[in-house]
């Protein structure tokens, strides 16, 4: 009887969701393509070049949609169910409320997990693929090189200065890369005319090398054709121009910049947090679901309405949550694990107190 019970409710449920993340979906393009549509107009952009931007988007539309259809659709199935007075016999038969909603909280953790990789290997890229595309259709030129990089390494013992960054072959022009001590001495200097990335470390052309001799203490210096140090190893991915932000990172890249940060020796709190908020954040779908579970099941008549309205009502209080909660981590006042996993704790609680004091 349990498991003919929570057929019943998946069979409530994905009918519902399924109309739900489609509309979601379909509205977030079309304001998506309101948004733009004066920009598209004034090109003169062809049918197919809209079409295919709005292709681009739709990766980031469903990912958007789908804690809010789940939170929509769930809340309406309970609702439902509850208006037709058929939660009656479930809690007779003597199944409790986390018992029978276990197919739906099974189905949205699975949809987290599947949400984290879709998100990293399909949404990420494709917002890049857009607006690289819509740039190049509106003439807007668009490069990750980047021209006068001077960066800090190795907690500011090493300092990088580059004329010219080609992130396509991933070579620098025009190098100059000096080491000082822990107190800050001279160490040495190393000028190249270029540089390319060999995967491992940095290959230097027409290089000259200048350093302190430890026996003499005079300076020392040498021309090399072609120069390695194992030590060179900033990887180009630190040279890059970061008009883009964080969000523009998938989870490698920004692990990546997290550690060049810390190599830096600059702030990093935000970024930490912001690294650990995509893996709570990746779990809204199951939190949105245990929190409809029980108020679903407490609305009664006019389910639809009252459904919609606990959407909009639990989806504000959790992005008011988070939003709260990593600038408090990005300004330091909490740490970046409290500020990325205090909104998941939050709501996991009120989730798990609400279905705990639910009638069964």
């Amino acid at each position: 009887m349990p498991n003919r019970l929570r057929l019943y409710l998946l069979a409530e449920f994905i009918p519902i969701f399924s109309i739900a993340i489609s509309f979601f979906v379909v509205l977030l393009g079309l304001f998506d393509l309101l948004a733009n549509m004066v920009g598209y107009l004034q090109a003169e952009l062809p049918t197919a070049t809209i079409l295919r931007l709005i292709a681009l988007g739709l990766p980031r539309n469903l990912s958007y949609a789908l804690p809010v259809s789940l939170l929509f659709s769930a809340s309406y199935a309970f609702g439902s169910l509850a208006a037709r007075n058929e939660l009656i016999p479930v809690f007779g038969s003597g199944t409790s409320l986390g018992s029978f909603a276990a197919p739906l909280l099974a189905v949205a953790l699975a949809l987290s997990v599947f949400g984290f990789w879709f998100d990293d290997a399909v949404v990420i890229p494709s917002v890049a693929a857009k607006e690289s595309a819509s740039r190049a259709a509106l003439g807007r030129a668009v490069t990750r090189s980047r021209s006068q990089a001077t960066i800090m390494t190795d907690g500011g013992r090493r300092v990088w200065d580059v004329e010219f960054y080609d992130d396509a072959s991933k070579t620098l022009s025009g190098v100059r890369v000096i080491t000082r001590d822990g107190q800050g001495r001279f160490v040495s200097r190393v000028d190249a005319q270029r540089g390319v990335w060999d995967g491992a470390a940095w290959v230097f052309t027409n290089a000259r090398r200048y350093w302190i001799d430890e026996v003499s203490g005079d300076p020392v210096d040498r021309f090399h054709a072609t120069f390695t140090d194992p030590e060179l190893v900033e990887p180009p991915e630190s040279f890059r121009a970061r008009a883009d932000s964080v969000d523009g990172m998938t989870n490698a890249e920004l692990a990546g910049y997290v550690e060049f940060l810390k190599r830096s020796g600059l702030p990093y709190g935000g970024e930490l947090a912001a690294r650990y908020e995509r893996i709570a954040f990746a779990l809204a779908p199951f939190v949105v679901v245990l929190m409809a579970v029980p108020l679903g099941g407490r609305l009664g008549r006019n389910s639809l309405l009252a459904s919609l309205f606990a959407s909009l009502v639990a989806a504000t209080g959790y992005y008011i949550v988070r939003m709260v909660s990593m600038l408090l981590a990005k300004d330091g006042s909490i740490s970046p694990e409290l500020g990325a996993f205090l909104p998941l704790a939050v709501f996991v609680l009120a989730g798990a107190v609400l279905t705990a004091r639910a009638k069964s």
